[in-house]
Order: C-alpha cells, then sequence, then structure tokens
C-alpha cells in the first residue's frame, strides 16, 4: 500500500512555453489520482528534436517556476540537465527515482498520442518497472483507443495496473500557437500565465518586435498608448 506523501506525478515536456493546457490536466490528474505533488521536468536534449530550435533551457525551466509559484502541489525539476543526451524519459524516470525519497511511487504522465508510440521509445519496458504510467485522454477523445490499444500491446500491465487512463479537460492550447502569436506580435493572453509572457516578452523570446499588433485599437487611444509603452520594452 502506497505510504502518505510519496506519490509522484511526473510530467516531461519541451514546455516552450509551458501554458494552461499543461497546468490544468496536471492538476486534474494530480487531485484525480490522488498524487502529493507533480514535478514538471522540461526536456533537455530531446530525442527527436533538435534541441538548437528550442528555446534555451534556462529560460523553458524559468518559464515553469513562474507559472507554478506558490502552488505547493506542483514543482519543477532540472534534473535532465545533470544526465547523458539524449534525454530519454527511461534515464529520467530513473534518475528521479534515485533523488527522491525511498519508497516514492512515481506515475508517469503521458499523452495518448504518446502512448501509442509507447514501443518506439527506448527501453520501453523498463518504464513499467520505475512507474505507473497514467495516459491522459482528452474528454472528446474518450477513453476507449486507449484502452483497446493497452489490452492489445500491454495486457499484462493493464491487468497488474501500471497503466491507467485518466480524462482530462480539453483545452484548444498548444506551444507553437502560443510562440506562433508571440512572432505575429499578437498576444497570448488567456493561455499562458501573465507571469510568463511578462517573462517572454522581457527576454524577447519568440517576438518579432515590427509584427506588434495594433489592428482594431485605432478607436480606444488608451489601448494605443499601454501598446507604445510595452514596445519601449523592447
Amino acid at each position: 500500500m502506497d505510504r502518505s506523501g510519496n506519490k509522484f506525478g511526473i510530467i516531461g515536456g519541451a514546455f516552450d512555453p509551458i501554458h494552461y493546457g499543461h497546468l490544468r490536466s496536471a492538476l486534474e490528474v494530480c487531485q484525480g489520482i490522488g498524487l502529493d505533488k507533480i514535478i514538471f521536468v522540461p526536456t533537455y536534449h530531446p530525442p527527436h528534436k533538435d534541441p538548437l530550435k528550442l528555446t534555451p533551457f534556462e529560460h523553458r525551466v524559468r518559464l515553469v517556476n513562474l507559472a507554478i509559484e506558490g502552488l505547493n502541489c506542483f514543482s519543477c525539476s532540472e534534473i535532465e540537465k545533470d544526465l547523458t543526451t539524449p534525454s530519454y524519459s527511461v534515464n529520467t524516470l530513473e534518475a528521479l527515482k534515485k533523488s527522491l525519497p525511498e519508497g516514492a511511487c512515481l506515475y508517469f504522465l503521458i499523452g495518448s498520442d504518446a502512448f501509442f508510440e509507447l514501443t518506439t521509445w527506448k527501453d520501453y519496458k523498463r518504464l513499467f518497472d520505475l512507474a505507473t504510467l497514467v495516459v491522459m485522454v482528452r474528454t472528446r477523445e474518450g477513453p476507449e483507443a486507449v484502452e483497446a490499444f493497452a489490452q492489445e500491446v500491454f495486457p499484462e500491465e493493464l491487468s497488474n495496473g501500471r497503466i491507467i487512463t485518466f480524462s482530462v479537460t480539453q483545452l484548444e492550447i498548444s506551444s507553437s500557437k502560443i510562440r506562433q502569436l508571440l512572432r505575429e506580435g499578437k498576444s497570448p493572453r488567456f493561455l499562458l500565465p501573465q507571469e510568463c509572457i511578462d517573462y517572454l516578452e522581457e527576454h524577447k523570446i519568440h517576438m518579432n518586435v515590427k509584427a506588434i499588433n495594433t489592428a482594431n485599437l485605432e478607436d480606444n487611444p488608451r489601448h494605443v498608448q499601454d501598446v507604445e509603452e510595452r514596445l519601449q520594452l523592447f
């Protein structure tokens, strides 16, 4: 039986940038399964992405910390920075297991798309020795396809409770969309915490200053003034 205080959810990703979709899903899993803490793990060198195309690691870590500040149920780990590259999930989970208190139970949160590709991951069978997989399913998709796939490919792990399907709220938010908005000079407000937006603007991350959008503001001088004041930051 799990002891109190030792159930840790692990959610990895580029978080470039982190947004409310990540945060809401993590919170729902944390509350729904009864985890003690969710650890966000920004990837350092993803196996299937060019790391040079990612925002520098230190910025992505800072954005995660800004997003979760004041939330005791969330924390951020920079552990992948100290591991061999590329950053394989099995190595990350193994290192986290060693760093956490003895007897810690890990719950590895992944999306359904990633779960369907799990057999292509490095040493994927070892994942089940390190953690229980929590497959986050968007509410409009339903868990049936995930459960059918798990029954076909991982019947033993499913029957042993090492795979959990969990429906989370579908939020039409993506990091790529936020980056696009920033490049176009449009506001990503309400897609991610304002503290993160302020940080992105302060450090000119993904920003295209010349594309700052002032459309539909002409009739509101105060809004125009706000935009002009923000431009001075750049």
